[in-house]
C-alpha cells in the first residue's frame, strides 16, 4: 500500500467540463453511442445516430448539429487504462445553455466568438476563435475569459 507524502496547497481554478458559475443553465442527458470511444469532458457533443445519443464532432458537422458541451462527471473518473471521460455506452450530462470551462488549442480573448473545429484531424470537439473553412461558428457562443493556447 502506498502512502501519500506530498500535498498540493493550491488547486486548479477550474477544469474542462466544469460549470463556471451559478447562472441559469440547461442540462440534458444523452448516451455515448460509441462502443469504444471515450469522450473528454469539456468537449462538444453532436447528435449520434441512435435516439437520445451523442458523439463528438465529426468532419462535416454543422452548427445546427451542436447539442452542447460535455460536463465533467465524478462518477466516471476512475476508469480502466486512465481513459478519463464519458465511457462507451454510458450516460453523460451535456449543458445546452450556460457557462462552462473548456480547453482551447489557441489563444483566445474574452468576447470572441466560438467555433467548433471540424477539420477531420482534430475532430475531438475542441473550440477555436478562428474563422476557417473547416471551423463552424456556434451561434450565441463566446469566450468569457482570456487564455493562452491549451489553456482554460
Amino acid at each position: 500500500m502506498s502512502v501519500q507524502t506530498s500535498y498540493t496547497t493550491e488547486h486548479a481554478v477550474a477544469y474542462a467540463g466544469m460549470i463556471a458559475d451559478t447562472q441559469l443553465k440547461n442540462v440534458v442527458s444523452r448516451k455515448n453511442e460509441s462502443n469504444s470511444n471515450v469522450y473528454e469532458f469539456g468537449t462538444i457533443a453532436v447528435p449520434g445516430m441512435e435516439d437520445d445519443s451523442f458523439q463528438n464532432v465529426q468532419p462535416g458537422s454543422l452548427a445546427i448539429d451542436f447539442i452542447g458541451i460535455i460536463l465533467k462527471d465524478n462518477f466516471q473518473i476512475f476508469v480502466p487504462n486512465n481513459n478519463v471521460g464519458v465511457q462507451p455506452q454510458t450516460i453523460a450530462n451535456i449543458v445546452t445553455n450556460g457557462v462552462v470551462w473548456v480547453k482551447v488549442p489557441v489563444t483566445v480573448t474574452a468576447g470572441q466568438p466560438c467555433y467548433m473545429i471540424t477539420d477531420g484531424n482534430t475532430f475531438n470537439g475542441p473550440f477555436s476563435n478562428i474563422a476557417d473553412v473547416s471551423n463552424v461558428l456556434i451561434t450565441g457562443c463566446k469566450f468569457l475569459t482570456n487564455t493562452s493556447a491549451n489553456g482554460l
